[in-house]
């Protein structure tokens, strides 16, 4: 019995010693990853008391060594001292044994706190667990060590058993690392392959399916990518096959928020952005690549790309969505700098900068001097990355005096290789420019990309359209490019959709930017409303216009389909449940997508 208990006690001691300092290193991971002024401050002083405890507790410890020995070497009457004193330290060692595991309990509940916070978080990393796991041990360890007796036994025994623990505590924090690093906290599936290749539609005339997202989605955020579209929901993404409406992969974080998608122009690549939750301790937000066509992760990047991006105004209930402020390749993101001179290729797979651009001397790039730089960010196109820059004398003095506009200044329109940064043209154009008006905007096909700003006097935008291969203007028309008709009606590579001119008129006319057949569409809107509370949604087809309204009738919203050169209006009812909110129209493989900005439903026509 004295033997089976003097194996534990020491079997203890080693799990102590080990935990203890699996603990401590814990918690250096643990407080080197806040971001503020967590871990709190009661647990740090919870720590640094039981550290003091535990150095005592090695004290006494050390003490029934000393003392064992001179048990050994006594003689005669001296044997019973010895005994005396080896009991002595061993009550000593016992109380302050139990001392430590009191402290390490609070240690433990505290860390077990941030633990279970990590795992609702849906982003749970090693350092989440470690500290839990390393006070948990030498809460044990302390436990066995308070129950034994250390003073009986051999040495070697005692020396076996202690490594036993020491082993043990090793081998139970590298199963932690393990179990962390493994994608238990993912709910995902993958596609076998890509979607079957299908053309985009040239019409469309019946709804071919409908898609309803999981509990809870609104307004689901939706983009074309990996042969069909991919559909954000609260805690991740889903993708869809846009012939039959079917899923063909899913990528979910459970407790986190997915709060943006991107996709690659040429469709394989996404990218979501996540916040860990409403739980979550001190993570930063999260971006998360994959394969488009398949489903397959590619990396996952915490606080990708430092500190770059955040602005005030992108702070949106708690949600620093800076991740928005990029522009999207197959492997590579692209992001201005935070002086406003410089361009920064990020790889999409490492998180490191591949390459950097510097602007043209005296040079600035457009975000830095807007109070809402979404509106210029960088845009990716088929083969080159756009960027809008200005240009002027003294520009930096202009600035700080906050003389925004209208200053004369050249605008600075580059065509930067995604892959090495270098400039593939330049487009260069002076004029008198109010900085707080300008957009860059990519066509529908990312064949072409828009620049429009304010100038003086101008109740308007002006604007032009640049071809992404060469740079060359497609088109240089105040008159005929509306500013607010490029933020609001696609264009493409080939050509711009003209709205009607009022809320009265349903004209609709295709103007081919170089050569082509300017065509045009008369919208029957007969029993619909005309003026509309939210802007609706127009897609030109090869055939057709589609557009949607708002259906009184009680069909929620009705799309409306009209041949070109035609008056021949065909409604095909999608019975959305809000008819008075926005509704977006993509064109994608198969099939023409509707989504509303107030019902839980995607629709596919054909």
């Amino acid at each position: 019995m004295i033997k089976y208990r003097v194996g534990w006690t020491w079997f203890g001691g080693g799990l102590t010693l080990s935990g203890a300092a699996l603990t401590g290193w814990a918690y250096v991971l643990w407080h080197s990853a806040a971001r503020d002024a967590d871990p709190p401050g009661l647990m740090t002083v919870l720590f640094i008391g039981a550290a003091l405890l535990f150095i005592g507790l090695v004290v006494a410890q050390v003490q029934v060594v000393v003392t064992t020995a001179e048990l050994a070497r006594a003689e005669g009457p001296a044997v019973d001292k010895a005994k005396w004193m080896v009991n002595q330290a061993a009550v000593i060692v016992r109380r302050r044994a139990w001392i430590c595991a009191a402290a390490m309990a609070i240690l433990a509940f505290g860390g077990g706190q941030r633990a279970f916070a990590a795992i609702g978080s849906g982003f749970p990393e090693f350092r989440d667990f470690a500290f839990v796991v390393g006070a948990t041990i030498t809460l044990i360890g302390l436990t066995l060590h308070a129950s034994g007796t250390p003073d009986h036994g051999s040495a070697a025994g005692k020396v076996v058993m202690a490594g036993a623990g020491m082993g043990t505590a090793a081998a139970v924090m590298a199963l932690t690392y393990v179990a962390a690093t493994m994608p238990l906290w993912t709910e995902a599936t993958t596609a076998n392959e890509a979607a079957r290749p299908a053309a985009v539609p040239e019409t469309v005339g019946k709804v071919a399916w409908r898609w309803k997202p999981p509990e809870g989605v609104r307004e689901p955020d939706v983009v074309p990518a990996g042969g069909g579209v991919v559909v954000q929901v609260p805690d991740g993404v889903v993708a869809l096959d846009t012939t039959t409406g079917r899923e063909r992969w899913h990528y979910r974080r459970p407790g986190a928020r997915a709060y943006d998608v991107k996709a690659s122009p040429d469709g394989r690549t996404v990218a979501i952005a996540f916040w860990p939750g409403e739980k979550a301790a001190n993570q930063a937000d999260h971006l998360v690549v994959l394969d488009a066509a398949t489903g397959e992760l590619r990396a996952v990047h915490p606080d990708a790309w430092g500190d770059i991006a955040y602005y005030a105004q992108d702070l949106l209930y708690g949600v620093t969505k800076w991740h928005g402020l990029f522009a999207l390749g197959q492997d590579i993101a692209v992001t201005w700098s935070e002086d406003g001179f410089r361009v920064t290729g990020w790889d999409l797979d490492t998180s490191k900068a591949r390459w950097q651009h510097t602007l043209p001397e005296s040079c600035v790039e457009a975000p830095s001097v807007l109070d809402y730089p979404r509106n210029a960010m960088p845009v990716m196109l088929r083969d080159v990355v756009a960027v809008a820059a200005f240009c002027g004398q003294d520009l930096d003095d202009k600035l700080r005096r906050g003389q925004l506009g209208p200053v004369e200044l050249q605008v600075t329109v580059l065509g930067l290789d995604p892959q090495t940064g270098s400039e593939v043209w330049r487009h260069q154009r002076t004029a008198k420019i109010d900085l707080r008006f300008v957009h860059l905007l990519p066509s529908v096909d990312a064949q072409a990309v828009a620049v429009t700003w304010r100038g003086e006097n101008q109740p308007k935008d002006y604007g032009m359209v640049l071809a992404q291969a060469d740079g060359r203007v497609l088109t240089d028309d105040r008159a005929g490019l509306d500013g607010w008709d490029l933020r609001t009606a696609p264009f493409t590579g080939e050509g711009s959709l003209t709205l009607p001119d009022s809320e009265k008129s349903s004209d609709y006319r295709w103007e081919p930017f170089e050569a082509g057949e300017v065509r045009t569409a008369s919208v029957s809107v007969v029993g619909l409303a005309r003026e509309v509370p939210h802007p609706t949604a127009d897609l030109p087809l090869a055939r057709a216009v589609v557009t949607t309204r708002p259906d009184p009738s009680g069909a929620g919203v009705v799309v409306l389909l009209t041949p070109w050169d035609t008056g021949d209006t065909r409604r095909i009812p999608v019975n959305f449940a809000s008819p008075g909110d926005p509704v977006s129209l993509l064109l994608a493989p198969g099939a023409v997508v509707v989504v509303s900005g107030g019902d839980t439903m995607v629709v596919g026509l054909t």
